[in-house]
């Protein structure tokens, strides 16, 4: 089941809730101004977030050492010595690219084939 044809495919589930967990549900979109679904597909996907592909981890990371730079005004490069910064970024990116291909691989092979 698809909603449109530029959305990934959706599947339909059927649950059976209690009437005040429903009520509950309910009351919180509506303070949200979402439909009942859009709440609990906005709650599952906070509780079961998807994999996060290594380049954001990584971009990540990056993040942080810029963040230690700016706090205590030393650079990152300087605080390992240039031949570790440096045998760390090669690493860190073989490893990234890796990574993302293998993660591709996957993808690949659990996306139902279009018709």
């Amino acid at each position: 089941m698809t909603d449109d044809s530029s959305q990934k495919p959706t599947v339909q589930i059927a649950l059976r809730l209690s009437p005040d967990l429903r009520d509950r549900i309910k009351g919180a979109a509506q303070s949200n101004n979402r439909s009942v679904n859009s709440e609990l597909i906005a709650v599952l996907e906070e509780k079961y977030p998807a994999p996060r592909r290594l380049s954001a981890v990584a971009q990540d990371l990056l993040e942080t050492i810029r963040a230690y730079e700016k706090k205590t005004g030393v650079r990152f490069y300087d605080a390992v010595g240039p031949e570790k910064a440096e045998e760390l970024k090669v690493q860190l990116k073989t490893l990234v690219a890796l990574m993302d291909t293998k993660l591709e691989e996957i993808d690949r092979e659990n996306t139902p084939p279009t018709t």
